[in-house]
């Protein structure tokens, strides 16, 4: 990768770096309540688990699918933005026992919310490069008329 690429996008990089650490720690703030409820067990512990999974996957879809429509190179790092997005929830979950998450469950809860986001990002980087393909074409197109 060229270094000159990385310094010219990395105001955008920090940029969404940043806003995914806040909306990680924003999303724990709103939803800490709920985290009691990963210790009742049956079909309220999954439907927990599946309310954090919907949570962090539009989340990093959006963050993946805007990030890859803005920029031309770095496809790939909207991945290091979904686990950005996770990891401040998971340091609150381990730092502040009064969560309400039991230490035997902490990490099937981090996994559901990584796989959660990373499935996310997957599907925003693909929706993301479309819509940027598509407003190059329009670009593309529009020179040539003018040519």
């Amino acid at each position: 990768m060229n270094t000159h690429l990385i310094k010219q996008n990395w105001p955008r990089i920090f940029a969404y770096a940043s806003f995914s650490v806040t909306t990680g720690a924003v999303i724990y703030v709103f939803t800490h309540s709920f985290f009691q409820y990963v210790a009742f067990g049956g079909i309220i512990t999954f439907l927990t688990y599946l309310g954090y999974a919907i949570v962090f996957g539009n989340m990093s879809y959006l963050v993946a699918r805007r990030f890859d429509a803005k920029t031309l190179y770095l496809e790939q790092f909207p991945y290091v933005l979904g686990i950005l997005l996770v990891l401040p929830t998971m340091i609150f979950i381990i730092f502040t026992p009064q969560a309400g998450v039991p230490v035997i469950q902490q990490p099937i809860l981090f996994f559901v919310m990584l796989a959660a986001s990373l499935i996310g990002t997957f599907f925003g980087i693909r929706k993301g490069l479309r819509i940027r393909n598509h407003q190059l074409d329009r670009i593309r197109r529009g020179a040539d008329l003018d040519s």
